[in-house]
């Protein structure tokens, strides 16, 4: 008996010990949000305009780069095999009035690409740094998305938390009728 409850704790500490376990491709080795005075957060010095906003949270600039903002989602409105989500509309709208044919900044995180191939960037509208990634989190139009660290993630969260108390954009109580 006491030999299983050994090989028991000695797999659990294996499990539980991060050099142990196989590192997973899409996920990053550590959790926790990079220094941010590294060399992973790049702002980009060239002004470059947003020809075309996809949806909410995804953008194709004039040079042909296509964004995916980081920390962000919104609703989906162009996913072949599902309907446009609640508040998909509303979303992708406020992302074009805010940022479509406008002069943009982009700041890098800890990771350039997303799996798709998409730049992963923080925008802001010139000249005056709307941070539309803050924005539509904290205006309703997405969730913080926290899968992953990045930079802003406290920051997001609590724009979140937030928008669900005041009941704004997704968080807006279903009207009665």
């Amino acid at each position: 008996m006491r030999q299983k409850a050994w090989v028991v704790w000695i797999s659990i500490f294996l499990f539980l010990s991060p050099s142990c376990r196989p590192a997973v491709d899409h996920e990053p080795q550590s959790r926790s949000v990079p220094d941010i005075r590294s060399e992973h957060y790049v702002v980009s010095e060239s002004r470059i305009t947003v020809r075309r906003v996809v949806d909410g949270d995804t953008l194709i600039l004039s040079d042909g780069m296509r964004v995916r903002l980081i920390g962000v989602d919104t609703p989906e409105t162009k996913d072949p095999h599902r309907p446009v989500q609640y508040f998909g509309r509303e979303a992708s709208e406020f992302t074009r009035q805010h940022i479509e044919g406008k002069p943009v900044r982009l700041e890098y995180d800890w990771q350039r690409l997303d799996k798709y191939g998409r730049t992963l960037a923080y925008v802001y509208r010139l000249p005056d740094n709307f941070f539309l990634n803050a924005e539509l989190v904290k205006q309703g139009y997405g969730h913080a998305y926290t899968r992953f660290p990045f930079k802003y993630l406290d920051l997001f969260r609590a724009y979140e938390r937030e928008a669900r108390e005041k009941g704004v954009g997704l968080w807006k109580p279903a009207s009665g009728g």
